[in-house]
């Protein structure tokens, strides 16, 4: 659906998620931001010790 078209013409009309794995001495965690395409800004975001996607 995005076809690498990683830009909105306007706020809400195109989101994207990623799950970035960060090491750490007690073991894994998780981040999971959705992202607005039309200006970068974080609309959300989930941390945990699973692997969980925000929906």
């Amino acid at each position: 659906m995005v076809n690498r078209e990683f830009h909105a013409d306007r706020p809400n009309k195109k989101w994207l998620t990623d799950i970035t794995e960060f090491h750490i001495s007690a073991g894994k965690v998780y981040l999971s931001p959705i992202i607005d395409c039309f200006d970068g800004m974080v609309i959300a975001w989930s941390v945990g010790i699973t692997q969980m996607l925000i929906l």
